[in-house]
């Protein structure tokens, strides 16, 4: 019975997330809507305004933290390779275009998208061996937020695969793999 729930909670999951991906960038956009400086974002409540650092020239994020803190991040929405949906205002992609995952011919092998409302990040890993391409999603993260994998833990965020690329893990949130409670995944 309950792996019959899990199943159902992770295919309704998937194909809610599909629709959003579905027209998410259907317009084409290819790059980010943000310029250079500081970027006003809506924020949750409770949660520090962005601000631009007086030492360079890159803008950084305030991110709220899991434990009600905040996050210094780089701004990685004005980031070349940063999306927004242009039916969704404050929806962003990194790394690979939602678009390309569900119209394009080769599947990218993560989706990470960002809610600036919420701060919040869902992350999809699309290709086997899952653990592999959870790495390269941490990787990518620490890369292009600047924060260490002890940061990234203090995200708020939700790491899943669907069922049609692993049945075993569907429906689960994985977490990245240095964090507290994070699934052990095969590499």
């Amino acid at each position: 019975m309950k792996k019959i729930i899990i199943t159902i909670a992770a295919l309704v999951l998937l194909v809610g997330v599909g629709f959003l991906w579905k027209f998410f960038f259907s317009a084409g956009s290819t790059g980010s809507n943000v310029q250079s400086g500081v970027v006003s974002l809506p924020v949750a409540q409770n949660s520090a305004p962005t601000v631009t650092s007086g030492e360079t020239s890159q803008p950084i994020l305030n991110l709220s933290s899991i434990s009600g803190g905040t996050l210094l991040a780089e701004n990685f929405l004005t980031s070349p390779d940063t999306y927004r949906d242009p039916v969704n205002a404050g929806y962003y992609s990194l790394g690979y275009p939602v678009s390309q995952a569900t119209v394009g011919t080769s599947t990218p092998p993560y989706l990470i998208m960002y809610i600036a409302a919420t701060q919040f990040f869902t992350i999809e890993l699309l290709q086997e061996p899952i653990g592999e391409t959870r790495t390269q999603v941490e990787l990518y993260l620490e890369q292009h937020l600047g924060l260490t994998p002890d940061d990234l833990c203090k995200l708020n965020y939700t790491l899943s695969v669907p069922v049609s690329v692993n049945k075993i893990y569907a429906g689960k949130n994985l977490g990245f793999s240095f964090c507290p409670g994070a699934t052990v995944l095969p590499q």
